[in-house]
């Protein structure tokens, strides 16, 4: 398994800086770009669980609940620091935000580049 931590302290790997708006909890020596001299810079990696629009929001909050638990775990938790990721459980809604968010930054940024999907 891939390790961040164990490569960069090993001297395998030699991070500069992290893309995040914060400092990792998996490699917290290790500065944001926007700290090194970008500010504003941030880009990450998440991953969420999807569901049909209309999931019964009932089925949502369990399903949430349930997969909020098993990231607070101490095993799941070290898995995601050790490959440098961050565990946040937030919401559906809080979700929804971040995906609206992400969706209007690169759309953005697409435009401003002129990259199309063709």
């Amino acid at each position: 398994m891939f390790s961040t931590q164990s490569y960069w302290k090993s001297g395998r790997l030699r991070l500069i800086a992290h893309s995040g708006s914060k400092r990792s909890e998996g490699v917290p020596d290790i500065p944001t770009i926007a700290e090194s001299g970008v500010p504003g810079f941030e880009s990450t990696i998440w991953y969420g669980f999807m569901l049909p629009a209309r999931t019964p929001r009932p089925v949502v909050q369990k399903l949430h609940r349930e997969i909020a638990d098993i990231a607070a775990t101490p095993e799941a938790r070290q898995l995601f620091v050790s490959q440098g990721n961050d565990v946040i459980a937030n919401t559906p809604d809080e979700f929804a935000k971040v995906i609206k968010a992400e969706y209007i930054k690169w759309g953005e940024t697409g435009r401003r580049l002129g990259v199309s999907l063709d």
